[in-house]
């Protein structure tokens, strides 16, 4: 066989359709992307058609030579070819002449998707409202817009709404500056046709001046609102309105003042999916200054949160969010499991063995004895195993290596005066 003809049937790479390598390269930075050029004359005019564009100031060793790149690239890409998603980083607004000729550029190549990535330099908290100014000026018609590490006050979420077409938002890492306020922050209140919205991170410096009321409330409010992550935020409380929502994500930390006291006003009509991460508790219940009563309360509230949840028919709970509600189990011993819709169950744990006794799960499935196809699942994360669904008697069962569990077994169980199931490695 001849050098020639293995060489060609191991690049296999470039055998692969067009379609197929744009979305390749769209994971690379550009410069990489435009440098295959130089792999065969296949590979010659394929960068000219990626549909992303990452550009990346610390790619280049000077500004100088960033500039160039930027404007090779939007002088020399095929005129026919649009621009689905742009990625960059805070570096490029020290040059706001270039920034804008992109952001028209790709508005005039159907942007959809934009990132701006890591703004926390306070040298361009200056010129990042002149940023945002650009970015609704030219890009009307953007569906996806990710900031990370932004300086967001009122006057750049009145900015930002007049994106009326954005359907999805990501803030991460990001600063909300209302000033001194008397009435919950309501940012998202603008945007008519979002429906997923993030949280990563958020941090409030604003102040409430309301005597009756001293905390500093977030308002997510959401007609069309059906996705909803919210991951380690630091406002006083949250308030929600989303009625359409369908799936919600809350992973906070339960602190000496507890979980926020909005989530008893949150109610989720539409809710069907719903992932729950409280921790921070058991580092309080080993505390002495806490009282007993104050532990309790603390308790009280995280219940709340299952209440918010109670329309959900899928539930993922993290260890330590169940390892709250056994403590909890007390509260809700004589209260009925407010859980009228729950098909699926997942607990999920990350390592050494864990024990949830049979009462706490009977606390989920009671209130839906009569939901067909149910389904109880224990989970390891984050490294998954393989898992089977088979038939069970009342629900459908995971083998989870030798573990198996069916909703009779937990009748068995008590029979035997069982204390319940245990998890481990």
């Amino acid at each position: 066989m001849s050098r020639r003809r293995v060489v060609e049937e191991t690049d296999r790479l470039s055998d692969l359709p067009e379609g197929i390598l744009h979305h390749i390269l769209s994971f690379l930075d550009t410069k990489p992307v435009v440098q295959t050029s130089v792999l065969s004359s296949k590979w010659r005019f394929v960068w000219k058609h990626v549909p992303v564009l990452n550009f990346r100031r610390s790619s280049f060793a000077t500004d100088l030579g960033f500039v160039h790149h930027v404007e090779q690239v939007l002088s020399h890409r095929h005129s026919n070819c649009d621009v689905l998603k742009i990625s960059t980083d805070f570096r490029i607004l020290a040059n706001m002449g270039l920034f804008a000729r992109i952001m028209k550029y790709a508005a005039s190549h159907g942007l959809q998707q934009l990132s701006l990535l890591r703004i926390v330099e306070e040298e361009f908290y200056s010129v990042f409202p002149d940023a945002i100014e650009c970015i609704s000026s030219c890009c009307q018609s953007l569906k996806v817009l990710e900031l990370q590490q932004a300086y967001l006050d009122r006057a750049a979420f009145e900015t930002l709404s007049r994106l009326n077409q954005l359907e999805t938002l990501t803030l991460h890492s990001s600063y909300f500056d209302f000033g001194r306020v008397d009435e919950p922050l309501d940012p998202f209140a603008n945007f008519p046709k979002l429906e997923y919205l993030q949280l990563l991170h958020c941090t409030s410096r604003s102040i409430s001046v309301n005597p009756d009321d001293p905390r500093c409330c977030l308002k997510v409010c959401g007609p069309q609102l059906l996705y909803l992550e919210i991951h380690k935020e630091s406002f006083d409380d949250i308030e929600i309105s989303a009625p359409k929502l369908k799936s919600f994500t809350y992973w906070a930390d339960v602190d000496i003042h507890g979980i926020r006291k909005g989530v008893s006003k949150w109610s989720f009509p539409s809710l069907d999916h719903a992932d729950l991460s409280l921790w921070g508790y058991k580092g309080l219940v080993s505390c002495a200054f806490v009282s007993d009563d104050h532990k309790q309360s603390l308790l009280e509230g995280c219940v709340n949160l299952f209440h918010a949840v109670c329309n959900v028919e899928s539930l993922s709970l993290h260890m330590d969010t169940t390892e709250i509600l056994i403590q909890a189990y007390d509260v809700v011993k004589d209260q009925p499991s407010p859980f009228g819709r729950l098909k699926f169950l997942n607990l999920l744990y990350s390592k050494g063995s864990f024990k949830v006794p049979y009462q706490v799960i009977q606390y989920f499935l009671e209130g839906s004895l009569n939901v067909d196809d149910k389904c109880f699942v224990i989970g390891k994360m984050p490294r998954a195993r393989k898992h089977e669904l088979v038939a069970g008697s009342s629900v459908l069962v995971v083998n989870l290596d030798s573990l198996d569990f069916a909703a009779d077994a937990v009748e068995e169980a008590e029979d035997q005066n069982s204390e319940g199931i245990d998890l481990d490695d």
